[in-house]
């Protein structure tokens, strides 16, 4: 379908552009809806595919609108009074470069072509001192012969010159993204642009020029190349925001920069000794060009610097924060914090946690405290890049993940477990910040420095816990490891902190890590120790309660334990339930066995077996 477009809208304007050369007494209208097609193809460009950045694109309609009008009210002058110069047109001319100048601008920031443009402001820089060496040189001795104005030279000045330089920063597009079409189409525009003015100059410097010769078919190529470029689909490129590098100018590009800045004062002042400053206004349009460079240039500098000392500080909070966390729910406050400073404020985002554990293996040792928290069942998606981040569309992760991260267009999966592939295969945990793409390009490395802090800060509590619970280990080991009462502390999650030897005596089974009661106890006694569980954790006292198990062994016997459980709401350490289990098996067994042989040996003239009956 875009090429349908593209192919319908070169098809009309050729159509028209045949039309100026075969009828030139319609060619201020002609042009006039060459120049109204293109700046809809623009605008048409702009609605269809969303760019990024749409003001680069809407000044350079604007330009084209501008030509256009040119085009209209030099062709009404010439037809109308026969003047070949009409000052309306002269001023249109010259007001369309201001605008390329600012679509430029615009176009050039850090984007999928450009990622620096600091090395483009100082190839413009240098181009602009030539150019007026040139001029002044070469050029302008020539000028007293040819009749022209002062103004008329100024015109043609802007044209050849402003052309250049709208040709050289398509050049460099075309350049950092060969097989981007819609930058090629630019520079085609951009030349075929420069070929036209420089053509109209050399006419007007010898015999005056003719309008309806072949020299506007430069013109033609502009309006047609950049519509066209507008209305393909590669246009978002050249605004689609990515990681701006750091800037490392070297120090002999500043000291050719600063030569071309001071070109049009060297030119100025030798002409000034000279007796008279023939070029006045090409110095001071150049001199104003050459600003313009070196403020773009200095804004640019400034930016990096306050984004790289807003990031140093964020960074430095969430550092402190997370050195002086002594849980995972503050390392996820730590990093919900730092990304609310990091975005820009009112951005739309959203923040969760997600885990993913593989089927009958624990990955960590610590519990994950978070909100928004979000449990996988499958890994998330990576690409092997040695950056501990992606950046994906959020319609590519699980679709569990879609509706807590709010729909929004783009994530950035920042893992939170060692080792770069660790979400991916091993199972770990990871940090998710959706929002728009650009926000994220541009807060991507934070996220991703504080996000390998944070695993750091975890790995430490995760250290930390696992050499407490080993103390406590030893601590219950001692006090317990020789009882033949087994004692088993389950945290909250129903994982088993702790098991004396005891424990595992009583059941029969060997020694589980990492288990749950529910893969210990049989699964036909889950029933009496769940409801167990749940009566003391809904206690707020300490007290504990005392019940009767039957347990089955491994070996399908039975069990019958008296067990306490009691709360550890005021312990140190996490929360959980301490049983313990006595084994009372044998002891009910003699106690049967001494009430069977009393009946036994019950007086003559009872009823023993009702006596029986009664106690069975």
């Amino acid at each position: 379908m875009p090429q349908r477009r593209i192919i319908g809208f070169v098809t009309l304007t050729a159509a028209l552009g045949l039309g100026v050369f075969l009828l030139p007494a319609a060619a201020g209208m002609l042009w006039g809806t060459i120049g109204a097609a293109s700046v809809t193809a623009v605008a048409y460009g702009i609605h269809q595919h969303r760019p990024a950045r749409r003001a680069p694109w809407l000044l350079l309609g604007s330009g084209l609108a501008v030509l256009a009008a040119g085009d209209v009210a030099y062709a009404i002058a010439a037809t109308s009074s026969g003047q070949v110069h009409s000052l309306l047109a002269d001023v249109l001319y010259v007001s369309l470069f201001p605008l390329l100048t600012a679509a430029l601008v615009q176009l050039t920031r850090s984007s999928a072509i450009i990622r620096d443009r600091s090395g483009l402001t100082d190839l413009l820089a240098v181009v602009l001192a030539v150019g007026l060496v040139g001029w002044t040189q070469l050029v302008a001795p020539a000028l007293p012969g040819t009749g022209l104005s002062r103004v008329e030279q100024c015109v043609l000045v802007s044209h050849v010159l402003g052309g250049l330089l709208v040709l050289v920063v398509m050049v460099r597009l075309a350049v950092a993204a060969p097989r981007n079409v819609a930058v090629l189409l630019l520079a085609v525009g951009a030349a075929g642009l420069l070929a036209s003015d420089t053509a109209y100059a050399v006419a007007e410097l010898g015999s005056g020029w003719r309008p309806g010769g072949p020299a506007e078919l430069g013109w033609l190529v502009h309006y047609l190349a950049w519509g066209a470029a507008a209305l393909h689909p590669s246009m978002t490129r050249l605004t689609a925001r990515v990681d701006v590098p750091p800037d490392e100018t070297a120090a002999t590009r500043v000291g050719l920069v600063a030569l071309a800045s001071l070109t049009a004062v060297v030119v100025l002042f030798a002409e000034a000794v000279a007796g008279a400053v023939l070029d006045g206004v090409v110095i001071a349009v150049v001199a104003g060009l050459s600003t313009v460079l070196v403020v773009t240039r200095v804004v640019d500098a400034r930016n990096k610097h306050r984004h790289a000392v807003r990031r140093e500080r964020h960074l430095r909070e969430t550092s402190t924060s997370l050195v002086g966390a002594t849980g995972s729910a503050q390392v996820g406050e730590a990093l919900r914090v730092m990304v609310a400073q990091m975005l820009p404020a009112g951005t739309p985002h959203r923040l969760v946690f997600a885990l993913y554990r593989p089927p009958g293996r624990r990955t960590d040792d610590l519990d994950f405290v978070w909100s928004p928290r979000v449990d996988l069942d499958q890994p998330l998606p990576t690409n092997n890049t040695p950056r501990r981040s992606l950046l994906v569309e959020t319609r590519l992760l699980p679709a569990v993940l879609v509706e807590p991260l709010g729909g929004l267009p783009a994530t950035i999966v920042a893992s939170l477990t060692p080792g770069a592939e660790s979400v991916a295969g091993r199972g770990g945990a990871a940090l998710l910040v959706a929002a728009d793409r650009d926000t994220l390009v541009a807060s991507r490395d934070v996220i991703e420095v504080a996000a390998g802090q944070a695993t750091l800060a975890l790995q430490r509590l995760a250290v930390t816990g696992a050499a407490h619970r080993r103390d406590r280990d030893r601590y219950l080991d001692l006090v317990a490891g020789n009882t033949n009462d087994g004692v088993l502390i389950v945290g909250d999650d129903d994982r088993v902190n702790y098991a004396n030897p005891a424990f595992w005596r009583i059941l029969g089974i060997e020694s589980q890590a990492f288990a749950t009661w529910r893969d210990i106890i049989h699964p036909d006694d889950h029933e009496q120790v769940d409801r167990a569980l749940r009566a003391v954790r809904a206690e707020d006292e300490s007290s504990g309660m005392d019940v009767q198990w039957t347990l089955r062994r491994s070996d399908r016997s039975r069990v019958l334990v008296e067990v306490n459980c009691r709360p550890l709401l005021a312990e140190p350490g996490p929360p959980g339930v301490s049983i313990t289990l006595r084994d009372v098996t044998d002891e009910r067994r003699r106690e049967w066995d001494l009430l069977r042989r009393r009946l036994e040996t019950t007086a003559p003239g009872l009823n023993r077996r009702s006596l029986r009956r009664r106690f069975r």
